[in-house]
């Protein structure tokens, strides 16, 4: 039997989510049960979050404006990485290995699971908060009530794509009802719609600043792509999918976070919803978000976990319910040493890091296809993905809109060129 052959036994049972290998064919979902899925995942609070933070520092066009443009692009990232998992099968981690070598591979699976526990410490925190608020009577200090939230999201997360379909597809209509129900006793309450052009109240953000804020707060969840998408059947499927489940998630709850920015006076959500007396709703709406949400983030950063695994003693040792109650262990750690403050911020680091990656892939799979990697191959792209990296530090700094945009195009305009100077030194 062959070593190929012998690992489609071992790993291809579903014990460890396919994490070694590709998704079969056999094992592929059809387009409704991704479609909840991704929808789910964009349902996501910290949306809702920063569009508020926006709304209180910006004109409600402009914070529309921004949000927009950010949301396209994550949109297009978010498709071609799925389109780049439908046709190998590979999850993000293992995308990672193929292009930058297990070494560099093993860093940015780190960088996942960085991600991955401070988005659900994050979350956890914030829902703890928002209970409180709601619930004054809530005998449990907020850290305890994020640990128990933490752990209830991992329970479903270790259950893999089974659960995270069935949960998604009653969390998702159940979310956008209370979103809009939200939004029709906001209305209801506003003479008009003058409200919307309240002066900031915050110190202003940026145009470019925020743009860039909104492509970090969510990018981390498009560059994973490929560990929901590796379970569709087609790239058209993937386009479809992508197009309008994350659009229904991403602009539609950042706009949400902006109206309730602008009616309740406030750059926070709990605050504007106590405000507005909406604290309820909006927090039977969060409920729903934050499963699906971070059942996904748990996900990935499992995936990302048996990356590092691989090659070593723990390879095939640890399944998937084991990696995920690991992941959601750290993540309950974030949530209560507080560090979580932050975010604006911090999401911009991430998207830098990350976006290297994704550049990479897709010149790989539009000039380079079907090319054998070597490991003198394997570093030079390491080498770009720091360099990179380094761009989009700068440009950062520099005031640039959509800085995710011009580190992509950069970074993939490094890659091809050095490609060319490596063929140039061998002639």
């Amino acid at each position: 039997m062959s070593r190929g052959e012998s690992e489609r036994q071992l790993f291809g049972s579903g014990l460890y989510e396919y994490a070694f290998i590709p998704v079969p064919q056999q094992q592929r979902k059809n387009s409704t049960g991704l479609f909840y899925v991704l929808a789910g995942y964009t349902s996501a609070l910290s949306c809702l979050v920063l569009g508020a933070k926006l709304g209180a520092a910006m004109p409600f066009w402009q914070a529309v404006g921004a949000c927009f443009v950010g949301d396209v692009m994550l949109i297009m990232l978010g498709a071609g990485m799925g389109i780049l998992s439908a046709r190998s099968g590979w999850s993000t981690a293992f995308l990672a290995r193929e292009e930058l070598g297990q070494a560099a591979s093993v860093i940015f699976s780190l960088l996942i699971i960085t991600c991955s526990i401070f988005w659900i410490g994050f979350n956890g925190k914030c829902f703890s908060s928002m209970l409180i608020a709601v619930f004054p009577e809530w005998r449990l200090p907020e850290s305890v009530t994020s640990l128990i939230v933490i752990a209830l999201w991992a329970a479903s997360a270790s259950g893999g794509w089974r659960t995270l379909e069935m949960a998604s597809r009653v969390v998702v209509p159940c979310s956008l009802v209370l979103l809009f129900y939200t939004m029709f006793l906001l209305a209801k309450q506003m003479d008009g719609a003058a409200f919307l052009n309240a002066a900031p109240v915050n110190a202003p953000v940026t145009f470019a600043a925020a743009s860039t804020a909104v492509i970090g707060n969510f990018i981390f969840g498009c560059i994973i792509t490929p560990d929901t998408c590796r379970f569709a059947r087609s790239s058209r499927s993937v386009v479809a999918v992508c197009s309008s489940g994350y659009a229904l998630g991403l602009f539609l709850f950042n706009v949400c976070g902006v109206v309730l920015a602008k009616a309740g006076g406030f750059d926070d959500v709990t605050r504007c919803a106590s405000a507005l007396s909406l604290l309820v709703p909006l927090l039977l709406c969060s409920i729903f978000c934050l499963g699906t949400t971070q059942n996904i983030n748990i996900y990935g950063g499992s995936l990302a976990l048996q990356n590092i695994f691989r090659g070593t003693a723990l390879e095939g040792n640890v399944s998937h319910r084991v990696s995920v109650y690991l992941i959601a262990g750290f993540a309950s750690a974030i949530a209560v040493s507080g560090v979580t403050a932050s975010l604006l911020s911090m999401v911009s680091y991430f998207s830098i890091l990350m976006v290297p990656l994704p550049a990479m892939l897709f010149c790989e799979a539009l000039f380079f296809r079907g090319r054998k990697k070597t490991p003198g191959f394997q570093m030079r792209a390491a080498a770009v993905w720091g360099t990179g990296s380094f761009v989009g530090y700068i440009l950062l700094h520099s005031g640039v809109a959509a800085v995710p945009f011009w580190e992509l195009l950069w970074t993939g305009l490094l890659y091809i060129w050095s490609d060319r100077l490596r063929l140039l030194q061998k002639i």
